[in-house]
Order: structure tokens, then C-alpha cells, then sequence
């Protein structure tokens, strides 16, 4: 005889399922994440999320320690998995490749459509693109979409506000690492480009305004609310930060974490991050990397050569001068419509640009997707030929910040200029080399010629870009050989550098 308890909650069950149907739609994303849209609201909801079981609570009283809350909220995720539709599910912005459009998320049911030509508000969901609601107020004021923008309020408000370090032996002017900050506001629109993510680091001392003006141009794309996000102490927190923010700004990774390398290389690949369901015990559920990453150090442990190929270094100064934090976030508030009015139109030329497949990048990038984004976005800006300039120039900035902790290098580095275009065997490097550490009291770590063979092989991409570098093969005895040199010197560049690059910089708020 049928349980007739049984029954009742089956029934139940049903009544529930059919009428979310009614008032939206149940729908699935890769990695088994499952939603249902309010098709009224035009707002959508994770079924694992505390919204969701309010909203649930809400409409249909039934106590979650009753067993038929937990029965009937199974068959609404069943039933999800079952017959939701498969759709594209955003955080913040989604470019479609397929039809060169670019989605951007205002707030709650707020959308703008960006095609190139036009820029249009839609309702969330429009094109089968719904993005998940992040609980801010709205971020795209309305009027930013008809604003005619005079001037250049990002670079007045933001970006001409910070310090970076300028004079002799700089890599990159202060002007081509502004452009770069530019460049780098706007690629984060565009995850899509960049299956290999590029990972932004502000390098530099403390009271150089460095984590102040991430946590600006963070309050600026996600709200007044937003903030950086200290470095959590265990692998786990780091995940679960990644796979539920769009844009994650990393405070002060100063300490050494075994883990925090091995993470970053894992976003900057565009892995794929599994994460135990809420409520669960062993359910996991995928999330493809999608965020952007911002860091900040002053000295930076993670100098590993997988990871610093991903970075692009923007070194500051300590400010002359301080102006409190909040009337920069005040600033950044009161003009809230101007800054998105112009960054509106800045991401429709490049969407114009996206579409005509017209773009140069640098072949010579270790990162192509983020030299071919990164160009289309300075040609969008008119400064096609500067950033391609500064990226060229950036590779040798990684370099150097890769050499930059490593006493060997600077030790090769005399050897190169004081014994130029010699051939050396393992063997002899290495006692010149323990030679030079000796005398110089420098403390020399490398146990043999058979390890430095290894840490050498292993530098050749950076020490290529510093001095003249070769390893070849000695044909008689199979032996590697090591040729070093200094570099030889190249004509004059095009000038890229700003008319202000030798002036001081107003003063910013402190870190």
C-alpha cells in the first residue's frame, strides 16, 4: 500500500516545481551549478546560495527542519538538473566572440548591450545571457549611457594619481605604465580573450598608494562596497575566493605561502578550480576560472618563472604627500557617471575593434592573447603603437624582476661584461662563479656545476633578455657550453614617454 505521507510530499513537491516554472525558468550552468530565473524580477538565483533559500522560505513557509523542506527542495534541484535549460551563466561581463557583443552588469536586472555602434540597457537574461546578482546597488548609473563626456575623467580621477617610479635605470616611464593601468581597466571586460589570464602587480614600497588605488578602481566597477582582499592563510579560502569573485585584488602578498605560486599559476591558466557543494560532504562542483587577479607586495616571494611570465609589474614610489582615502572614494562616487560614461564608450571602440579582426600585436609576447587584447584596446585609445611599445618593454621589466632576487645573476652578469662573448664549459662557470660569491661575501648556495647547469637552463628565457646569452653543445664531448656576453646596443626608440614624465606626481592617498 503507497505511503501516504510519501505521496503528499511528492505531491507537494510538484506544486512547488510547477510553479517556479511559472514564475521563471530552472537552468543549469557547466561545472553542475544550478539556478531559476525570476522571469519578473529578471533576476537569477543559485539554488545552493542563501538567497535562493530565503526566497524559498519566503513564498512557500515551509521549516527547514521539517523533512518535507528537504524533500521538496531535492526535487527542485532533480528537476533542475533534469529539464533546466543549459544556459550562459556571467559575473559581471561576458563577450560573445560569435556575435561581437560585449555584456555588461549594472546592478540587479540591469544589463548593458555594447555591439560596437550601439549601446543599448536590456533586461537580464536578453540573448540567453544572465548574470548572477551580486547584491550591490546599482554600478552603471542610467544617465552614464547618453552622458556626452568631456574630457578624460579616468585618467584625471584615477589613473594620473598614482606614483610610479620614474629616472635612470626604470624599464617602463611613468607614462607607459599609465597606459598599461588604462589598458588593464578595460581587459578585465573581456575574460573571454584571455584563457591565459594576465595578473596585474603594483610593486612598491609602502605609503606608495599601491592597495589604494586597486580598492579605487575596484569601487569603480563593483561598487562603493567593494574592498582588497587580505591573503587568506590556507589554500581553501584563496578557492572559494576565486571561484565566486569576478575581480579579486590580493593585498600585501608579501609572506611566503608553499601553496600561493602553485594557485596562481592555476588562474593564470584558466584551470578549472572544484569546490565542495554548500550543505554537502563529498559533492563537488567546477568553476572555471574566470576571475581577474590584482596583486600588491613590496617583496614579492612569488618569483617562480611560470608564474612572473603572467604578470604585468607596475612599479610606485613612496608619495611626497598624503590626501585622506575617503575623499578619493568620495571623488570617485561624485563622478560615478562621467568615469562609466567614459569607460561605456572606451569598451564599445574596442568591441568596433573586436569585430573588424583588424589588430597588430607583438609576436614577440610571451602572453599572446593578452598582447593581442591588450593592442586592440590601445588602438580603440589611440595609442596603438605607445602600448605595444610598453609591452615589448615589459617583458624586460619580468626579466629583471625574476633576476632581481637572485645574487647569481648579478654575478653572471659582471662575468658577461668582464669577460664578454666567452665560452664557458659547467664546470669553469662555476668555480668563477663561487669565486666571485667569495670574494664579494655573498653567500653561494649551488652544490655543484651539474646544479647550475639546471638553474641555468632554467633562466635562459629572462638572462636572454639581460645580457648575451647562449647554450649550446660542445660536439666532441657532449658538454653544454655557455656563452656569455653584454647585450649590444640598440638605436634610439620612437619617444612613448609623456610630456610630464620627469614631474613630481600629486600627491595619493596612502596604502
Amino acid at each position: 500500500m503507497p505511503d501516504p505521507i510519501r505521496i503528499k510530499r511528492r505531491e507537494a513537491a510538484q506544486l512547488v516545481i510547477e510553479d517556479l516554472k511559472s514564475r521563471g525558468e530552472l537552468v543549469r550552468a557547466d561545472g553542475g551549478r544550478l539556478f531559476w530565473y525570476d522571469r519578473q524580477d529578471r533576476q537569477l538565483y543559485d539554488l545552493d546560495a542563501f538567497p535562493f533559500r530565503t526566497l524559498f522560505l519566503k513564498d512557500y513557509e515551509i521549516n527547514p527542519v521539517e523533512r518535507e523542506f528537504v524533500h521538496i527542495f531535492e526535487a527542485v534541484k532533480a528537476a533542475t538538473r533534469s529539464e533546466g535549460r543549459r544556459v550562459q551563466i556571467c559575473r559581471f561581463s561576458y563577450y560573445d566572440r560569435t556575435t561581437h557583443r560585449l555584456y555588461v552588469y549594472g546592478g540587479p536586472a540591469s544589463v548593458y548591450r555594447l555591439d560596437g555602434s550601439a549601446m543599448v540597457r536590456v533586461d537580464n537574461g536578453s540573448d540567453d545571457v544572465l548574470f548572477e546578482d551580486h547584491n550591490e546597488a546599482e554600478t552603471i548609473p542610467p544617465e552614464a549611457l547618453d552622458l556626452a563626456v568631456a574630457g578624460d575623467p579616468i585618467g584625471d580621477v584615477i589613473v594620473s594619481r598614482v606614483n610610479f617610479i620614474r629616472g635612470s635605470g626604470v624599464i617602463l616611464s611613468p607614462a607607459q605604465q599609465r597606459l598599461v593601468l588604462r589598458v588593464w581597466i578595460v581587459s578585465v571586460f573581456f575574460p573571454e580573450l584571455l584563457p591565459a589570464k594576465c595578473l596585474l602587480l603594483l610593486y612598491g614600497e609602502k605609503g606608495s598608494g599601491k592597495t589604494t588605488t586597486l580598492r579605487v578602481i575596484l569601487k569603480l566597477l563593483l561598487g562603493a562596497n567593494a574592498n582588497v582582499t587580505p591573503l587568506v592563510n590556507k589554500e581553501d579560502g584563496f578557492n572559494a575566493a576565486v571561484s565566486s569573485e569576478f575581480l579579486l585584488v590580493l593585498d600585501n602578498v608579501d609572506s611566503f605561502s608553499r601553496w600561493i605560486e602553485d594557485r596562481l599559476a592555476t588562474v593564470a591558466t584558466g584551470q578549472t578550480i572544484r569546490l565542495r557543494k554548500l550543505y554537502t560532504t563529498n559533492e563537488m562542483l567546477s568553476y572555471p576560472t574566470r576571475c581577474c587577479i590584482a596583486l600588491t607586495a613590496r617583496t614579492p616571494r612569488f618569483r617562480r618563472d611560470d608564474v612572473v611570465d603572467r604578470l604585468q609589474i607596475l612599479r610606485v614610489a613612496r608619495l611626497e604627500s598624503f590626501t585622506k582615502e575617503a575623499d578619493w572614494y568620495a571623488e570617485i562616487e561624485a563622478n560615478r557617471a562621467r568615469l562609466w560614461g567614459q569607460l561605456l564608450r572606451d569598451l564599445n571602440a574596442v568591441v568596433a575593434l573586436l569585430a573588424s579582426d583588424s589588430t597588430v600585436s607583438p609576436d614577440s609576447i610571451r602572453m599572446a592573447d593578452w598582447a593581442f587584447l591588450a593592442s586592440t584596446i590601445g588602438e580603440a585609445l589611440g595609442q596603438g603603437d605607445a602600448i605595444r611599445d610598453a609591452l615589448e618593454a615589459s617583458e624586460i621589466d619580468k626579466a629583471h624582476f625574476l633576476l632581481e632576487a637572485d645574487a647569481v645573476y648579478d654575478l653572471l652578469h659582471a662575468i658577461a661584461h668582464d669577460h664578454p662573448n666567452r665560452e664557458w664549459k659547467a664546470g669553469e662557470l662555476y668555480a668563477e662563479l663561487k669565486h666571485r660569491a667569495e670574494e664579494a661575501d655573498i653567500e653561494f648556495t649551488i652544490k655543484s656545476p651539474r646544479s647550475l647547469g639546471r638553474i641555468l637552463h632554467r633562466l635562459e628565457p629572462a638572462l636572454k633578455l639581460m645580457i648575451l646569452f647562449t647554450i649550446s653543445t660542445n660536439p666532441h664531448d657532449g658538454q653544454a657550453v655557455y656563452t656569455l656576453g653584454p647585450l649590444p646596443e640598440k638605436p634610439p626608440q620612437s619617444n612613448v614617454h609623456g610630456p610630464h614624465d620627469d614631474a613630481p606626481e600629486p600627491g595619493g592617498a596612502d596604502v
